[in-house]
């Protein structure tokens, strides 16, 4: 299948996915939505990731990889995919989670019938390879006082304009390889620019996270994203501090079989409160 003027460009970064980069194209090649080209920028993987996208990419052209010659960071990878698009909307996916088959549907009807909505995210379900085990409910909160304390929308979700995108500059490149605050600055720039955004409250993708071997963030990016908080409240003239800082350095200190614990019990009420949503679909999960 070819596209050249695909409406939505889906922008992937890759490192190392071998393991679940295939389920998570496939899902995208599902999608009942099929206007859209997928840009995969790979970060100098060192195991098959490649190979497996370009074996996909020979059954369907409007995959387009992208291999970086060095390991440049998450950020670059995804400006340099941006760089690449032709879509009027860019959606946002991860080389490890599952869109669900209507997510590109639901988002540029959402887009196409809200003109003045330049950003549509969702929540969505947490799961791992024992199936589903959580739920993320997206939040109605969309005020530059709210998204200072914590993300409005949820990145692996997102749908944006591509104009709007270039306006604001894109994603901030951080001289230090931190991955844990490009959505936070992104959400800040968009809403200071006089951007709106709003969420489905429905999930449109499922979100790999381990539940037996959860990641929390170190102390380091903690501490990072605390720090950058302090100084978009600076540039907003507002107080520079904040109780939400001394809250994300608290985190970067649990330990982190507390912190999972913590973590685990949350999105797993979160999935009890909407078992709803979760037996509608049940049949396309």
């Amino acid at each position: 299948m070819n596209n050249m003027n695909p409406k939505v460009s889906i922008i992937m970064t890759t490192f190392n996915e071998q393991n679940h980069i295939k389920l998570s194209i496939q899902s995208i090649l599902s999608q009942t939505y099929k206007n859209y080209e997928l840009i995969i920028v790979d970060d100098a993987s060192t195991d098959k990731t490649c190979n497996i996208i370009k074996k996909l990419s020979k059954e369907d052209n409007r995959i387009i990889l992208i291999e970086n010659k060095e390991n440049v960071g998450f950020c670059k990878s995804l400006n340099i995919a941006i760089e690449k698009s032709k879509g009027e909307y860019i959606a946002r996916a991860d080389g490890d989670d599952v869109c669900l088959p209507f997510r590109l549907e639901k988002e540029v009807q959402f887009l196409d019938r809200n003109p003045d909505i330049t950003v549509v995210g969702s929540s969505y379900f947490v799961f791992d390879d024992n199936g589903i085990w959580g739920y993320v409910d997206a939040t109605e909160d969309y005020t530059i006082e709210s998204a200072l304390k914590r993300v409005p929308t949820y990145h692996p979700t997102v749908m944006m304009r591509r104009k709007e995108l270039f306006s604001i500059g894109c994603y901030t490149i951080w001289t230090k390889k931190i991955r844990c605050s490009e959505d936070f600055d992104l959400w800040l720039k968009f809403l200071t620019a006089g951007y709106k955004i709003q969420n489905l409250k429905i999930p449109t993708i499922k979100y790999r996270e381990d539940q037996f071997s959860f990641q929390k963030r170190d102390k380091e990016q903690q501490y990072f994203l605390a720090k950058l908080k302090k100084e978009w409240r600076r540039k907003l003239n507002k107080n520079p501090f904040d109780f939400s800082q001394i809250k994300d350095i608290i985190i970067g200190y649990l330990p982190r079989k507390v912190y999972s614990a913590l973590h685990k019990k949350s999105l797993m009420q979160s999935l009890n409160l909407n078992k709803g949503k979760l037996k509608e679909l049940e049949g396309i999960l």
